[in-house]
């Protein structure tokens, strides 16, 4: 038997779940994209080359492709809402420090 809060919500939990995702992975597409769109002024404001730029991206990248194992090892452990939650925070307190950079 469906409970009355059963029947009363229309709205699938896993909707709500597929939107939670594609949130987090627009935010953090959007986030991984600022370097690039920014190099112009990495380059005016703190001197740098475009190859120190660039280099630092692909760095990056390296690092993001080489966490994938261990980031599947903590959701295993802990639960992908644990995880998802802390990822958020890093991300938003990465993204708040930006300006701070010297």
């Amino acid at each position: 038997m469906m409970t009355e809060a059963a029947k009363a919500s229309k709205l699938y939990y896993g909707w709500i779940v597929v939107l939670i995702a594609f949130l987090a992975l627009l935010v953090s597409a959007g986030i991984n994209s600022i370097p690039s769109v920014l190099m112009l002024s990495f380059e005016k404001e703190f001197g740098w080359d475009r190859a120190s730029v660039s280099g630092a991206l692909s760095i990056k990248i390296l690092l993001y492709g080489l966490m994938g194992p261990f980031s599947a090892a903590l959701m295993a452990r802990f639960g992908i809402r644990r995880m998802m939650v802390i990822a958020m925070i890093l991300l938003a307190g990465s993204l708040s420090l930006t300006p701070l950079m010297t």
